[in-house]
């Protein structure tokens, strides 16, 4: 038996079905990790909704779910809130790509989690303000990711602990025999973003670039399967410019 359900969405990955319909990859805020199938979408008269499942598209829906199935279907699709400046801004888009290939890989819950759907809309709608600057803004976001999906690093640096282990997520003495530790640097501004959250800022665009390369080695550390990040080199480009 299958129930109607309001929901907002965010689209994680789409993927062309035969020769109109479309597969998407949605992350619902009631529902939690869905896949749909929308029949026609890429057909003549429905080819112009194709625009509303670009990545990470916020949206609202009606859709019938039914615990049996694995592909749900949609009812009703619309765009809660079209993005005003990640489109036609260069760095806001290359971090938008990155944060999509990130979450995609990441979560794979299928039950709601209302506390998450909640974070990663609020730093949506962040990253197309034009007001909130970019230049540590995935560092921070993948920290704080780490939390919600349950390898988050403790805290505790100070001069007896000094270097942050990538394996057991924890600040530890310099020297010891662990093959992910991090320098005193590094861990030094690791711990900073912890303590200052969205305040934190590092101008140092080489470390920025380390700290995003252990960041996504941790990732890789604490999530089974979740394989190589590719759209970081990408947004490494960008914020060279």
């Amino acid at each position: 038996m299958s129930s109607l359900v309001h929901t907002r969405g965010m689209v994680f990955h789409r993927l062309n079905y035969s020769d109109t319909s479309v597969i998407l990859k949605v992350y619902t805020e009631k529902l939690g990790l869905r896949s749909y199938l929308l029949r026609g979408a890429r057909s003549g008269k429905g080819g112009r909704k194709v625009a509303l499942f670009s990545p990470l598209a916020m949206l609202e829906m009606v859709v019938y779910e039914r615990a049996s199935r694995e592909l749900q279907h949609l009812r009703e699709v619309k765009l809660e809130r079209p993005y005003q400046h990640i489109p036609f801004e260069e760095s806001r888009h290359a971090l938008l790509l990155f944060l999509n290939e990130v979450l995609y890989r990441s979560i794979r819950e299928e039950e709601p989690n209302p506390l998450l759907f909640s974070y990663i809309h609020e730093q949506l709608l962040r990253l197309d303000d034009p007001e909130v600057g970019l230049g540590s803004f995935h560092l921070v976001f993948l920290l704080d990711l780490s939390r919600y999906l349950g390898f988050g690093p403790d805290a505790g640096h100070d001069e007896a602990h000094p270097c942050f282990s990538l394996q057991e997520g924890r600040f530890r003495a310099y020297g010891i025999a662990d093959d992910s530790l991090l320098e005193p640097l590094p861990s030094a501004w690791l711990a900073r973003i912890m303590q200052e959250g969205e305040r934190f800022h590092c101008p140092d665009p080489g470390m920025r670039r380390l700290l995003l390369d252990k960041l996504l080695q941790y990732y890789r550390i604490h999530l089974e399967g979740m394989g190589e990040i590719r759209s970081h080199l990408v947004l490494e480009q960008v914020f060279r410019k």
